[in-house]
């Protein structure tokens, strides 16, 4: 049975990997390290340029009560309450690794979006409780709450992306050039 496991199966598997393995290293272009030459600065334009949200922050909008496009602290309060309510709890009044993910691909969008698992497991059990998912979503709210006013608006949920001309060639930084040593010395 082993022999025939071997070479129905695993000795072309093997053969496969080799031949992807040779492809790979006869590219010409190395998988790791640096970038060189006229690659210097390419991909930095590939950067999304603009303004983003964190995922939680898809959360806090469905919270709005009132349909003010504002969320208070008492809005956060029930929006909670009604969050916890509908997760998968265990026996144990937690939720699982698994359960948890399931609800982050629905909720924010993807089962490893921020905050992620860990980010509300404060006491990294695997499990998380409903006093460590309050206290953690508190603490996003908070963190977006820019003016500390106890309101998040429209305008908090977002923040700027860099620029992505930064060190690009022609963009006037170095003028397309290497940057120069940080010795001072000429190279």
């Amino acid at each position: 049975m082993k022999t025939r496991f071997y070479h129905a199966i695993l000795k072309p598997g093997l053969l496969g990997l080799t031949s992807i393995s040779l492809a790979a290293c006869a590219s010409g272009r190395p998988s790791h390290g640096p970038p060189s030459g006229n690659d210097e600065f390419r991909g930095q334009s590939d950067r999304p340029t603009g303004f983003a949200i964190k995922p939680v922050a898809l959360l806090f909008s469905e919270m709005d009560e009132n349909d003010d496009r504002a969320v208070t602290t008492d809005e956060l309060a029930s929006g909670l309450d009604a969050i916890w309510s509908e997760l998968d709890i265990d026996p144990s009044n937690t939720i699982s690794p698994i359960n948890f993910s399931a609800w982050a691909a629905t909720a924010l969008g993807d089962a490893n979006a921020a905050p992620n698992r860990i980010a509300f497991d404060v006491n990294l059990d695997g499990a998380i409780t409903k006093t460590e998912f309050i206290s953690r979503m508190n603490l996003e709210f908070s963190e977006l709450d820019k003016n500390k006013d106890g309101t998040l608006t429209r305008s908090e949920f977002l923040f700027k992306l860099p620029n992505a001309g930064m060190g690009q060639r022609g963009s006037g930084r170095f003028d397309g050039q290497r940057p120069p040593p940080r010795d001072g010395s000429r190279r």
